[in-house]
């Protein structure tokens, strides 16, 4: 019997509920907090993700203890780049220094889930493409953003139902696009950008 699918499988979950527990938490505070105590803590824990990052890229011995440590979360072609771990804190920091709060929240939130839901979905489903990645996969991004932006907006987010759903399509988009630009990335930028034009229009 092949193992492979089923082993990526269960490493695709791993990655998945990691992805979640962070994206999510990262969004919750910067619901809760003051927006300069956010940016403080958010550039000190970019920061030192960078730095660890970079020094493991330059560091041999360094990079093989990480990914010995880590294995189960971590793809193959990390080892030679920097971590999806440090996309996500980078444009989490970006997006809550360009964006409003609420619009932060949602582009993170998109992100935190929406990823990880096209990833555990391509892996089982992939019968239709949508450029290079899975449609059923693209389409489960797109369902877990909306529902995402609901339970935002039922927890007392003041946030237009259309910027919500223009951010949760805009999102789906970028998970789709074949393009090298990591979409820890491109998801929450292109769906908060989104949002904010979308906030100007309504």
């Amino acid at each position: 019997m092949n193992t492979v699918p089923s082993i990526e499988a269960s490493r695709t979950l791993r990655r998945a509920l990691v992805h979640v527990a962070v994206g999510l938490g990262i969004s919750v505070a910067v619901f809760l907090l003051p927006r300069a105590v956010m940016l403080v803590a958010l550039g000190l824990a970019t920061l030192a993700v960078l730095l660890m990052d970079l020094i493991r890229l330059r560091e041999p011995g360094f990079n093989a203890w990480l990914r010995r440590l880590f294995h189960p979360f971590l793809r193959d072609y990390e080892s030679s780049r920097l971590l999806g771990a440090s996309f996500l804190i980078v444009s989490s920091l970006v997006v809550c220094t360009i964006f409003s709060q609420h619009i932060a929240v949602l582009a993170i939130s998109f992100l935190a889930v929406g990823d990880p839901s096209a990833a555990l979905v391509g892996v089982r489903f992939r019968r239709w493409k949508l450029f290079k990645k899975s449609l059923e996969g693209v389409l489960a991004c797109l369902v877990v953003c909306l529902a995402v932006a609901s339970i935002w907006r039922y927890a007392g987010m003041v946030v237009p139902l259309a910027v919500g759903v223009a951010g949760a399509v805009a999102a789906a988009v970028a998970e789709s696009l074949p393009i090298s630009i990591d979409d820890n990335l491109t998801i929450p930028l292109l769906s908060g950008a989104v949002m904010w034009l979308v906030s100007l229009l309504v």
